[in-house]
């Protein structure tokens, strides 16, 4: 297992931001120290991965068209969800 930073990626925030990088390591005692956030990331994590490779896939082989109807799929699905007291 290497122990080389991860690869770099193309990054975009809305508002000031500051990125850092952390061993795996630190992010194991964390990890141990912490389990209910482990638990979270580790729930979270598949599902962000399913969902870069749809975006992935639809801008490999969908036309101009089926990519502006998956976007507004995607967006249906995301005002219908709620994301806490009571707010969608």
């Amino acid at each position: 297992m290497t122990t080389s930073p991860a690869p770099l990626a193309l990054l975009s925030a809305t508002c000031d931001t500051e990125i850092g990088f952390f061993s795996r390591s630190v992010y194991e005692e964390f990890a141990r120290e912490h389990r209910e956030v482990h638990d979270q990331i580790m729930t979270m994590l598949p599902q962000r991965l399913h969902d870069t490779d749809s975006i992935i896939a639809a801008a490999s082989f969908l036309s101009n068209k089926g990519r502006v109807a998956l976007a507004f799929v995607s967006l249906a699905e995301a005002l219908e969800r709620d994301v806490g007291t009571g707010r969608f």
